[in-house]
């Protein structure tokens, strides 16, 4: 598929390859964005995230409830978890920490020390609204250990996923990937998600996981121990491919 971002409408595209794909997307960086002085973003958002914690916290706490308090509340009763320590968290992908915020909410007397994995420029952003126990990171932290690490949403956008979920289990007894669009196929399907026919808004390459490939990665270095449909806020499809959305819990196995 030869297409020119600004030819499509919002969407997403079905492509023979996640590298074809990424070829045409502007992805997490988008340069263009960048145009958009620094301050003004992170005071638009800023406000989101306020009106996310505050004006609508029981919105937040019904979006994320299958995919974090429910494999969480499954973690935290298999593992005896002794809640006089803090539970450490490596929230893959997670942006504002949002899952922070509504685990805060739902759960206050449970200590947290939470670290997110993003994009460089999503930490430059963000890292001064972290606090003693939550915290930016541009990577998976080398040489730490993390009770559960969530990565929500994210996994299906990365380059190398059987890589990403290694790293994460290295250093995580548990892993929850979370909202993950799964096919019932032998291959995985790429597309390219346009989320805004503004053409400030970036485009990300994807891909819909097939379950065979997906489970084999998991299980390398681990065990599934739940694993349940999920319903995200945005289901993704492409007119060739309606995938499943699924959220799992893997539990590593001893070395």
């Amino acid at each position: 598929m030869a297409v020119e971002d600004s030819t499509l409408t919002p969407g997403c595209y079905a492509f023979p390859s996640w590298e074809a794909a990424n070829a045409l997307a502007s992805g997490f960086n988008n340069e263009v964005n960048a145009r958009i002085h620094l301050a003004d973003r992170v005071k638009l958002l800023a406000k989101q995230q306020a009106l996310a914690n505050v004006a609508n916290p029981q919105i937040r706490l019904e979006r994320c409830f299958i995919s974090l308090i429910v494999p969480l509340m499954h973690i935290l009763g298999e593992d005896r978890h002794d809640w006089a320590r803090p539970l450490r968290v490596l929230d893959y992908g997670g942006s504002f920490a949002a899952y922070y915020e509504a685990l805060r909410s739902f759960c206050p007397q449970l200590q947290l020390d939470w670290t997110v994995v993003e994009t460089p420029s999503t930490c430059a952003m963000l890292a001064h609204l972290g606090d003693h126990a939550l915290r930016w990171s541009p990577r998976v932290p080398p040489g730490e250990s993390f009770d559960v690490c969530f990565i929500s949403g994210t996994l299906n956008y990365l380059p190398d996923v059987a890589q990403t979920i290694a790293d994460c289990q290295l250093v995580s007894r548990w892993l929850v990937p979370a909202r993950i669009p799964i096919v019932e196929a032998n291959d995985d399907h790429a597309y390219l998600q346009v989320v805004s026919s503004n053409p400030l808004a970036p485009t990300f390459a994807g891909r819909f996981l097939a379950r065979p490939g997906l489970v084999a990665a998991l299980e390398k270095h681990g065990e599934i121990r739940f694993f349940f449909e999920d319903v995200p806020a945005h289901a993704l499809a492409t007119k060739e491919v309606m995938p499943s959305y699924y959220t799992l819990g893997v539990r590593r196995r001893p070395v």
